[in-house]
């Protein structure tokens, strides 16, 4: 019997090997797995992120690779719309943000990073300080904004003199019909040339 190993004499010895070897290959497999499973997660996150960036590209400039859905650009649309609503009221935005803003494609361009920064920001994956680098563009943004060279419609200075918007201000501006005629035809507009991408693809 020379060359074969010797069997452990017990169940409970046999067991103990089986468990050694079971533990050794799971702290050899283990690391490996797990980051692989990390590499997927990432990619998949950026995908969606990636994919979800393309829903807000609204058709202007036409957006490279795969056409985007228009059913998925008016929600994306809606979603800004909404966000845009909560950021005026929250930031006092209203003597800087004409209701109209949706026919402008720079505003559009603009809110839409910083919806999507404001958004990435309080994902479980952003870092800590995601939350204020948010709050510095958008700082940024608003002294873009008042600065008359930019060229963004101006409100008509009924704000109070300490730049702060009045609450009746906010009403008016987020009462103010030509907002949803604006975001209306937006989106009618983002429609149609999505269609005419769709179509010159085919």
């Amino acid at each position: 019997m020379t060359g074969q190993m010797p069997q452990p004499a017990s169940i409970e010895e046999r067991l103990d090997v089986a468990l050694d070897t079971l533990e050794q290959l799971l702290d050899e497999a283990l690391p490996a797995l797990v980051e692989r499973v990390e590499a997927l997660e990432t990619a998949a996150g950026t995908r969606a992120t990636t994919e979800r960036r393309a829903e807000f590209r609204f058709g202007f400039p036409p957006t490279p690779g795969k056409p985007v859905d228009p059913e998925r650009s008016l929600q994306a649309w809606n979603r800004l719309h909404e966000w845009v609503r909560w950021l005026a009221g929250q930031f006092r935005l209203t003597a800087l943000l004409p209701p109209c803003w949706p026919q402008h494609p720079v505003l559009v361009e603009e809110l839409t990073a910083l919806y999507l920064a404001w958004d990435g920001a309080w994902k479980s994956s952003a870092p800590p300080e995601a939350p204020s680098a948010f709050l510095e563009r958008l700082d940024r943004a608003r002294v873009r904004w008042a600065d008359t060279n930019w060229g963004i419609p101006r409100c008509d200075g009924s704000h109070e003199p300490g730049g702060l918007d009045a609450a009746e201000l906010y009403r008016a501006w987020n009462d103010d019909d030509r907002q949803r005629s604006a975001l209306l035809a937006a989106r009618d507009a983002t429609l149609a040339r999505l269609r005419q991408q769709d179509g010159e693809a085919a």
